[in-house]
């Protein structure tokens, strides 16, 4: 049989649906890189906003129309099941995964499977769930509360990951900070004992909240390590406190300035990605100025701007709107900060020398690589990926910088 994989969405639903594919090789299946040419057609799917969940709806029914037998994982067989029901399709969401493989035709749990990817990084889920019960977040009706993977679990992936040749290993999970808290353990050991793994690669911890500064402090530790690229993801949604706590954000405003001044006190060079989400119900105007005051005072590298889309199920979803012209406008104005602040922080690595990783071909005669704080650097020439390399920044944009190889003080090194 042919199957054909496509999957939308966060980190996890690709990691779960490159985990699927593999099983289905394992099992003897034929992977095509067409519907057409398939038999069987798996959607890993999302529905985090609207607009995904309407195109991810738009290709399931195409794929129906063509006659395929189709099954769909990820997060919309739970939280928006009733979008199936009048559709020939065998719904599996990815929490059942490992229950119920054996439905799909395959003979090995995906989770036991690392996927054989022509690329540097691999994505291995960590936990599914959280503990939180966020006023606007759909993906908790999708995968529960937390369940986290055993650390000896995590660790063996990443030994077999690193033996096949992976040298970027990103952890994932829809709370990395709530990891572990169900099984006696944490983010900060789990990281330490990865890191304690033999071979030259590199460790990047996906999202995670704001955390209190005790815990955020043994996490830092783990991070102070050569193995691990110093990138936060503390995703703030707002810079008032009185949205947070409508949103039902487990934090304030001063535990994420203080996670950021404990980053900035501890590191040189980081790189920190935040979330805002613009145009929540319940933000005026001086809660939005919060937000850009905020983005101002923590000058974060990286900003995923997001406007509020209203989710079925949620406490949210029944809130009145504000008029799409007022989050539109919000929305560039945030934009251009962030873009403004990209480039006044990359200008200050304007003329350094980094040590990179050759993560990937990038456009015309050029590579993708990263700065072991993770900031990108795009190097004219071939290089081999998974190779490390040292690079001179010449050139910056507010997104990543632009560097040239210095072959004079030594080439990239095999690993």
């Amino acid at each position: 049989m042919r199957v054909y994989l496509e999957a939308y969405g966060c980190t996890m639903n690709f990691a779960e649906t490159s985990m699927l594919r593999e099983a289905y090789k394992i099992s003897g299946y034929d992977i095509v890189e067409s519907p057409q040419d398939a038999d069987l057609v798996v959607v890993g799917s999302c529905v985090v906003i609207e607009h995904t969940e309407r195109k991810v709806l738009k290709r399931i029914k195409e794929f129906v129309s063509m006659g395929k037998k189709v099954v769909v994982i990820g997060c919309m067989p739970l939280a928006r099941a009733e979008l199936l029901e009048e559709l020939d399709v065998i719904g599996i969401p990815s929490v059942e995964l490992e229950s119920r493989y054996e439905e799909l035709g395959i003979q090995i749990n995906p989770y036991t499977c690392v996927p054989k990817l022509n690329r540097v990084d691999v994505a291995i889920p960590i936990a599914q769930g959280c503990l939180g019960n966020c006023s606007y977040c759909i993906t908790k009706l999708a995968r529960g509360n937390l369940k986290s993977k055993s650390i000896d679990y995590i660790v063996n992936y990443v030994r077999k990951a690193i033996s096949m040749g992976y040298r970027e290993i990103r952890l994932t999970a829809q709370d990395t900070g709530d990891y572990g808290k169900d099984i006696g353990t944490d983010i900060a050991e789990l990281v330490e004992k990865i890191s304690s793994l033999e071979g030259d690669f590199r460790i990047r911890v996906g999202m995670m909240s704001p955390q209190p500064a005790e815990k955020f402090k043994r996490i830092l530790d783990a991070f102070d390590n050569e193995k691990v690229y110093k990138f936060f993801h503390i995703p703030v949604q707002s810079g008032d406190d009185d949205v947070l706590k409508d949103m039902g954000r487990r934090y304030t405003v001063d535990d994420f300035i203080s996670n950021v001044e404990m980053i900035k006190e501890r590191f040189e060079n980081y790189t920190l990605s935040t979330d805002i989400i613009v145009g929540y119900p319940m933000e005026d105007e001086n809660s939005f100025k919060k937000s850009m005051d905020l983005v101002k005072k923590t000058s974060p590298n990286i900003v995923n701007i997001t406007r509020f889309s209203p989710r079925p199920g949620t406490k949210a979803f029944h809130y009145k709107p504000l008029p799409g012209s007022i989050v539109k406008k919000r929305s560039r104005e945030l934009t251009k900060l962030v873009m403004k602040i990209g480039l006044k922080n990359n200008l200050k690595l304007l003329g350094k020398d980094f040590n990179v990783l050759v993560v990937e071909k990038g456009r015309g005669d050029s590579m993708l690589t990263r700065t072991d704080f993770y900031r990108p650097v795009v190097l004219k020439g071939k290089l081999p990926i998974g190779t490390f390399t040292q690079a001179k920044v010449i050139g910056i944009t507010h997104a990543y910088l632009v560097g040239k190889e210095k072959r004079e003080e030594g080439r990239q090194r095999d690993v």
